[in-house]
């Protein structure tokens, strides 16, 4: 969600500042990023409790299906759907950067919480 929102917000500044064609490229970039990253997380987290050697595979294999969606995704972007470049992989950057960002500001936040109880 917050991906698909980092997108919302890039295509909201590039439409603003180049037009409709960059806005569209910016929401673009980030939905493959959005989309990759479900992909991941159905893999690799839909399977249950299992054996450690399991669960390794099944993130493997999630993060392959991850990186292939977004490079499909990019590439239709790119070249079916005539997106420009720049837009695109900004909009891709800022979605995968704000992941591991709000994760990171996340644990921050439950360590304090934590204290002396």
């Amino acid at each position: 969600m917050l991906q698909l929102g980092t997108g919302l917000l890039a295509a909201a500044v590039a439409g603003l500042a180049w037009g409709a064609g960059h806005a569209a490229g910016a929401f673009t970039g980030a939905a493959a990023a959005a989309l990759g990253t479900m992909g991941l997380a159905r893999v690799a987290l839909g399977g249950g409790v299992q054996p450690a050697r399991v669960a390794y595979l099944r993130l493997l294999a999630g993060m392959l299906l991850k990186w292939l969606l977004v490079a499909l995704l990019i590439y239709l972007a790119l070249v079916r759907g005539r997106f420009p470049p720049l837009a695109t992989l900004s909009g891709l950057v800022l979605a995968l950067l704000v992941f591991p960002l709000a994760h990171l500001s996340g644990s921050a936040t439950r360590q304090d919480t934590q204290g002396d109880k």
